[in-house]
Order: structure tokens, then C-alpha cells, then sequence
């Protein structure tokens, strides 16, 4: 059996509901980059959800409900939105870059989506 990702999540509680409702139809299933992503959350490419390979059809079923959510822009109902770092991302970078040099959190620096359309960041 082969281990593979099966959806990557930007919070652990979003990893965590997916794991339950794995778990819940009997689909083993783990956590990975749960604590490093807390720690550096622009290091990695998310909270992966990882799962047997012969159970991928029917845990992509399972959890498609859960990940069929759209990001709309709330100023225009555009569906072309991006998330980033939002304003003032030369500050965000260098606090990112001082805090990896020094061997400590990252700290409050949220991701924030921006609509390419209107421009708007929420």
C-alpha cells in the first residue's frame, strides 16, 4: 500500500474535520506539517492530509462537500481571488526571514485574499 496526500488545508482545524470524517467512515487516514505550519506557515505547502492509496475514490467522495466551498470576493462577487500576503508584503517577508534566522515563530502574520478583479483585500 502506497501512502498518499489527499487534500492540503490551511488550518489544522480544517485537517482535523477531514481527518474525523475519514475516520468516521472507517478510512485510516493521518495529519502531517500539522505543527512545522503552525510554527512557519509560509515554509510549506499546507496541513496534508495523507491516506492509503486504494482508499482515494471514495475519501475524495467523502470529503467533497467539505472542499467544494468557492472563495468569492465580497465588494464584486468575482470568483478571481488570490491568496497572499496582502499590503505591505516587503514588512511580511522580512519579519518571516528574521524569524527563521532566529530559530522562532513566525508569530500573527495572516494570509489575506485579494480579488483581482476590484482589487479588494479581505
Amino acid at each position: 500500500m502506497e501512502i498518499v496526500r489527499l487534500i492540503s488545508c490551511n488550518t489544522a482545524f480544517d485537517a482535523n474535520i477531514i481527518k474525523s470524517k475519514l475516520e468516521s467512515e472507517d478510512i485510516e487516514c493521518f495529519i502531517t506539517n500539522e505543527n512545522f505550519s503552525t510554527l512557519y506557515p509560509f515554509m510549506t505547502g499546507g496541513i496534508d492530509v495523507m491516506i492509503n492509496e486504494k482508499d482515494m475514490d471514495r475519501a475524495k467522495e467523502i470529503i467533497s462537500d467539505e472542499t467544494s466551498t468557492e472563495i468569492v470576493c465580497p465588494n464584486c462577487a468575482s470568483k478571481n481571488v488570490q491568496l497572499g500576503l496582502g499590503n505591505n508584503k516587503i514588512k511580511k517577508l522580512f519579519l518571516i526571514l528574521i524569524a527563521v534566522l532566529s530559530f522562532s515563530p513566525v508569530g500573527n502574520i495572516k494570509s489575506r485574499y485579494k480579488c483581482k478583479d476590484c482589487k479588494t483585500l479581505f
